[in-house]
């Protein structure tokens, strides 16, 4: 959709949902209290959700917060909408599944930032037709310790939360799908 206005005034259902999955999830996050850490959130569309529902439960240690979609006129929209809110937040237009990542706006923010210490997603890799890519580009943005946080639909009408978790001794993915005890 490219049409920010309307999809910011229309997404009451995903806000709930991410408040949600925000409140249970994101504290089960590691967060550190020395360093100045780096968050992208992938696919953030108009960048309500990323402004108004992430940004406010992120701790003060993060120096910034990097909304990411592939729709040029979605990340205008945001950074228009948002711009009070930078530094600290700011936007840029990639694909997440370009084969050259390393070659583009994020992929530039990136490495000048040596990588994303949490990467977050909401409702929007199940949009991306080349998901493995997607997901090896995310892979590859997350600082050897960072943690994702993705939210999306496997398939219609079924909601999965999964917590990712990369080397972590003694640490295992937690889901909250059915059957699957905490």
């Amino acid at each position: 959709m490219n049409q920010p206005a309307l999809y910011a005034r229309s997404n009451a259902a995903q806000r709930e949902s991410v408040s949600r999955v925000l409140r249970e999830w994101a504290g089960r996050l590691r967060w550190s209290r020395e360093e100045q850490e780096a968050v992208l959130d992938v696919g953030c569309g108009p960048g309500d959700v990323t402004a108004q529902l992430l940004l406010p439960r992120l701790p003060s240690s993060v120096r910034v917060l990097v909304g990411h979609d592939v729709s040029e006129e979605m990340v205008r929209h945001a950074a228009a909408a948002h711009a009070a809110l930078a530094p600290r937040l700011r936007f840029l237009c990639t694909d997440i599944a370009a084969r050259d990542l390393p070659a583009t706006p994020l992929g530039a923010c990136a490495q000048q930032l040596q990588g994303f210490h949490k990467v977050f997603s909401f409702y929007a890799l199940h949009w991306v037709v080349d998901q493995r890519t997607a997901l090896r580009n995310i892979h590859n943005l997350l600082r050897p310790e960072g943690e994702a946080l993705l939210l999306f639909v496997p398939s219609p009408g079924v909601e999965t939360r999964t917590s990712w978790s990369e080397g972590c001794p003694g640490e295992e993915a937690k889901s909250d799908k059915p059957g699957n005890a905490d």
